[in-house]
């Protein structure tokens, strides 16, 4: 019998390919659901979409800062 794994939804805001790249890399074959933003507008719309309970936010992204994205939930 096969048993569903449940995905937990992670947001990652950052502009920069790599860091989406690496985490990717590292979070494969694992129970995360990665959800990639480039900017702060494209963040809220999948922290809204996913109804993600975590996000990794660069701290120089692209429309703001991480506290603007904490601040705006």
């Amino acid at each position: 019998m096969r048993t569903q794994r449940f995905r937990i939804p992670l947001v990652v805001a950052s502009a920069q390919k790599e860091d989406h790249d690496n985490l990717e890399s590292i979070l494969a074959d694992s129970g995360w659901q990665l959800f990639s933003a480039t900017s702060l507008a494209e963040a809220h719309g999948a922290l809204r979409s996913a109804k993600t309970p975590i996000a990794i936010c660069d701290a120089a992204i692209n429309g703001g800062c991480w506290r603007d994205t904490i601040r705006s939930l």
